[in-house]
């Protein structure tokens, strides 16, 4: 992409919409342009999604190795991150303090120390918000605050408080992650 204006590194996480169609993005490059903005390559995180209404080129050679763009993820996730993400799928539900009931969200990624969730209706950054986060057959509960929103699209959460119990479940769920991620980068090769 050409001409993007937002400060971004190499890592973040970015959500693209095309029409009614989204789909969630990583960073892998960042170079300035020669007009307005900054070039910025981008690895989507949800393959499975067809967000652009046109064939993909499959001519001529690829130099993408997945090898080097996992060493390149990790690299940039421990420059910018206290804890990786990694991709989920799951659900959660959201319930502002203010609020009696809460609203289910898609879960994009999962961290130990926040979350990602896809909602049309994202609660504002600062908002404070308990959560029920369901992987599979696991689930725990967090209090968290929005730290980034984009309407129509999601909301990042940092958890800011989980007790002994629900802890020991997300790392245990972020244990199986790790293990899917490092299995799924062996079979690469």
């Amino acid at each position: 992409m050409v001409g993007v204006r937002a400060l971004l590194s190499a890592g973040n996480t970015v959500g693209l919409q095309y029409r009614n169609r989204q789909t969630r993005f990583r960073v892998a490059w960042v170079a300035p342009s020669e007009g307005q903005g900054q070039k910025v390559g981008l690895e989507c995180m949800q393959p499975e999604k067809d967000l652009w209404p046109v064939a993909t080129p499959t001519a001529g050679e690829d130099s993408y190795t997945p090898e080097e763009a996992r060493l390149r993820r990790e690299r940039a996730l421990k420059a910018n991150r206290a804890h990786p993400r990694f991709p989920v799928s799951g659900a959660a539900r959201v319930r502002a303090l203010d609020q009696d009931r809460g609203r289910w969200a898609k879960l994009g990624d999962l961290s130990l120390s926040g979350c990602y969730l896809h909602t049309a209706e994202p609660q504002e950054v600062g908002c404070s918000v308990t959560l029920l986060v369901k992987v599979g057959s696991r689930e725990f509960e967090a209090a968290a605050i929005v730290r980034s929103s984009w309407p129509g699209t999601g909301m990042g959460l940092e958890f800011t408080f989980l007790t002994n119990p629900d802890r020991a479940t997300l790392r245990s769920v972020i244990g199986r992650l790790k293990e899917l991620d490092m299995v799924e980068a062996v079979v690469s090769r």
